[in-house]
């Protein structure tokens, strides 16, 4: 059952921007039925998902991706409410990542990187954010209930303008 609900999870890039690139993750939940409560922290919708490591960016004409820095970040648990979204079937929440310069300079991608985003959602549930009160979420990691498991999207190409 984990898998199959996971999968009604659909993570979608597309660029909105090509000075500073910046690319908007989409992530709808496909569920005829169901609404999904995600935890956003190392996912799509987190704000730091670049920094984080969850996207790979290969040059244009490169085989590797870049070696980007990555940064940790240690979270007060239980998370807050503001770092759950519950999507109802046919819901697209979306997140939108700027490739900064700091992190990745557009001299090292060339006009047309094509980059990937991949990493395990933290928390995924089938209940409503209401549900998932302090004291089960101190304990989220053996809550029967949370789903976790793999997302995917990409590679997508990018086009690039340097400023």
């Amino acid at each position: 059952m984990p898998n199959d609900v996971l999968s009604h999870l659909a993570v979608h890039i597309r660029q909105t921007a090509t000075t500073p690139p910046t690319l908007a993750l989409d992530v709808t939940n496909n569920s005829p039925d169901t609404s999904l409560t995600i935890l956003t922290w190392e996912s799509p919708l987190d704000p730091a998902a670049l920094p984080l490591g969850l996207f790979a960016i290969t040059p244009d004409g490169a085989r590797q991706p870049l070696d980007i820095p990555t940064i940790q970040i240690r979270r007060v648990m239980p998370p807050p409410r503001d770092s759950f979204v519950t999507l109802k079937p046919g819901e697209t929440r979306t997140q939108e990542h700027v490739l900064r310069e700091e992190i990745v300079p557009p001299a090292d991608l060339g006009p047309n990187p094509k980059v990937a985003v991949r990493g395990t959602w933290m928390g995924v549930w089938t209940i409503p954010v209401e549900e998932l009160t302090p004291g089960r979420l101190d304990n989220m990691y053996t809550d029967e209930e949370r789903l976790s498991g793999p997302f995917e999207a990409g590679p997508f190409e990018v086009t690039v303008h340097e400023a």
